[in-house]
This record gives structure tokens, C-alpha cells and sequence, in this order.
């Protein structure tokens, strides 16, 4: 099992998302269930000490795609 922790600014953002978006955490939810049980998604951030990895997600209350989501 892997820890999934998130860095300070990126959750203060998703705060303000789910005040606009109710769904923002279900929409999220898969990609934290993947990364804790080691499907490594989206895609690592090479020169840091830690395993990091930049992950898009598609918000479903807007019909763009993950260009648009979070």
C-alpha cells in the first residue's frame, strides 16, 4: 500500500473546487485508489527525492475533458 500525500497549495485548491464542484471528490476518488494500490497514473516529476507524479482528472460537471477538469 502506497501513502498518497498532497502538497499544501494543491489542497487549498481542491477546497475551492469543491465548493464549486460538490462531485470534485468522487471525481478524484478513482486516481487516489489507483496510486494508493501502486498503478502509478499520469506522469512522474523527474529532479525531486520523492516518487511524484502530475495527474489530471476529468471534472464531471464540465464537458471538456481533462483539459478542463482538475
Amino acid at each position: 500500500m502506497t501513502e498518497v500525500h498532497f502538497i499544501t497549495s494543491i489542497k487549498r485548491r481542491l477546497k475551492s473546487l469543491a465548493k464549486r464542484y460538490r462531485q470534485s471528490q468522487r471525481d478524484i476518488q478513482p486516481i487516489l485508489e489507483n496510486l494508493q494500490t501502486g498503478n502509478f497514473v499520469g506522469d512522474k516529476i523527474p529532479g525531486i527525492s520523492m516518487t511524484a507524479f502530475k495527474v489530471r482528472a476529468k471534472n464531471s460537471a464540465v464537458s471538456v475533458g481533462k483539459s478542463g477538469g482538475y
